[in-house]
């Protein structure tokens, strides 16, 4: 016996065409349906991927050089800007400013040039060390206001590194 059952006056097989019929359009509908209520303008949030190269000069001067900026619209879960951790005065700030240079968002960093490293020592017992690097490259992403125009990147402690212009 066949699970679908044909009666003469075609009820059944009438049925299962708009089901069929049903599932099959509903399966073709495009994923994308995403609407942006407001339009795309200076304000509006995006994730912002950005890559730096640090180091520093032969006068022991830090220089930080902004290397790669990707915009991309989407939001992420953003941890407390927290600054556990972040005791020392080489450790750096990144303030994002809009165009007048005012303060629109503030982020804690680790020195990549000072990293503490964690290893296995000889008695199989985990250790720490902190080294120091002439040269050294961080990532970050964060979500960011289109109208942000320059990166202040300072040490901690407010002494100024560098500016960087976004273009």
């Amino acid at each position: 016996m066949s699970p679908l059952k044909i009666n003469t006056n075609g009820g059944y097989a009438l049925i299962s065409i708009a089901l069929l019929a049903t599932i099959t359009i509903g399966s073709c509908k495009s994923g994308k349906n995403i609407q942006r209520s407001e339009t795309k303008s200076n304000s509006f949030i995006e994730i912002a991927f950005l890559s730096f190269d640090i180091y520093e000069k032969a006068d022991e001067e830090l220089t930080v050089d902004l290397t790669n900026l990707n915009w991309v619209e989407g939001k992420i879960k953003e941890h407390h800007n927290q600054i556990t951790g972040l005791s020392k005065d080489t450790d750096l700030d990144l303030e994002f400013l809009d165009g007048k240079k005012n303060k629109v968002k503030t982020v804690f960093v680790q020195n990549p040039l000072n990293p503490t490293l964690e290893y296995f020592s000889e008695n199989g017992k985990i250790s720490k060390k902190s080294v120091r690097l002439e040269k050294a490259s961080f990532s970050m992403r964060t979500m960011l206001p289109r109208n942000v125009k320059y990166i202040r990147i300072n040490y901690i402690d407010g002494n100024e590194i560098s500016l960087i212009k976004l273009e």
